[in-house]
């Protein structure tokens, strides 16, 4: 995470950072509900983190596609 998200002198740093970003918070999301699901190490802070990990994956989306219709290059 941290060598995806080290800001370099391009410009396309940015863009791998928000895309680093909004992988680690699906993904995590993903992973904390479907422990919370499972019934295993739920705790009373399990649920609000899904939810701030969801949050945060809506708002890097809602950012990504803005910048792809500034025409940037998002290719990998």
């Amino acid at each position: 995470m941290t060598l995806a998200t080290w800001p370099s002198a391009t410009a396309s740093s940015l863009t791998s950072s928000n895309r680093a970003l909004l992988l680690y918070n699906v993904l995590a999301a993903i992973y904390l509900a479907y422990v919370g699901i499972g019934g295993q190490l739920t705790g009373i802070l399990l649920w609000p983190a899904v939810a701030l990990h969801a949050i945060f994956f809506f708002l890097l989306g809602r950012s990504w596609r803005g910048r792809l219709g500034d025409g940037e290059d998002f290719s990998i």
